[in-house]
Formats: C-alpha cells, structure tokens, sequence
C-alpha cells in the first residue's frame, strides 16, 4: 500500500506539474499570440506607410513630368518669341534701309533742283513760268527730304528700342 500511495502521490504531483506545465505552455502560448498580433499589426502599418509612401512618389513624379513639359513649353514659346523679335527686327532693319535709300533719292532731286534753280538764275533765259516751276521742285524735294529724314529718325529710333527693350538678343 505505502508503494500505491507513493505512487499515488507521485501522480499527484506528476498532475500539478502537468497542470503548471501547461499553464506556462498556455501563458506562453497567449504571449506569443499577442506578440503575433502586434507582429501583424505592425506589418499592415509599415505596408499601408510604404502604400503612401508610394503614392507619394508617383504623385511627385507626375509633378516632375508636368514641371518638365511646362518648362519645355517654355522655352519654345521664348524661343518663337525672340524668333518673332528677329523678324520684327529685321523688318524694321529693311524699311529703314529703304528710308536711307529714299532719303539719298530725295536728296538727289533736292540737288538737282537746287543746281537747275541756280543755273536759271544765272543764266537769267528762263521765264518766269520755269523759274516757278524749279523753285516749286525744290520746295517739294526739300519737304520729301524732310518728311524722309523724319521717317529715317523714327525708324532708328524704333530699331534701336527693339534691340535695347526687349528684343532680340545679338
């Protein structure tokens, strides 16, 4: 009997370590569980920060290619505009040219006149009818080469504010 009550006994104890055991088993077990599930949640945290993150990115690289065709489209308007300014320029360059020419013209009639007004005056053959005629000839000439040498001015004066205003650069 005393073998049957040690060995009783013994179960007994076998029992309570059994069931301390599987207490710390279950402790444990439910640790782990929590620790899992803070495991979990930490993982849908960083993934749901990496899905912004991402957003983030391709937002900015959409920002990035709208900035570059923004400044593409920037630089071929300035460049159309200094194209524009060239021709303007150039435009101005030949209407000018055109009013020197214009002016050496009036100015050739103007001589011309002058010496035909002087030779009848010397010569003193002329009618009076000539003598007006020459002397009207050399008034108008006189007023063209005025009128050529104003445009002339104001033409340099327009050429000279497109290159030093705003126009094309040289």
């Amino acid at each position: 009997r005393a073998l049957a009550a040690a060995a009783e006994k013994e179960r007994d104890e076998q029992l309570q370590l059994s069931s301390q055991l599987k207490e710390s088993l279950e402790a444990r077990v439910a640790e782990a569980e929590a620790a899992r599930s803070a495991a979990e949640e930490r993982v849908a945290g960083i993934q749901q920060t990496e899905g912004s993150r991402r957003a983030e990115a391709e937002s900015l690289r959409s920002q990035l290619s709208a900035a570059k065709q923004a400044e593409a489209a920037a630089e071929a308007k300035a460049a159309e505009i200094v194209g524009s300014a060239d021709a303007v320029a150039s435009e101005h360059a030949a209407a000018l040219e055109a009013l020197r020419v214009q002016l050496e013209a009036a100015r050739g009639a103007e001589e011309r006149a002058v010496a035909k007004y002087r030779a009848e005056l010397q010569n003193h053959s002329a009618d009076t009818l000539e003598l007006a005629k020459a002397k009207e000839a050399a008034t108008s000439a006189t007023a063209d080469a005025q009128a050529a040498a104003a445009r002339l001015g104001e033409q340099t004066t327009q050429l000279e504010t497109l290159r030093q205003g705003g126009g094309a650069p040289r």
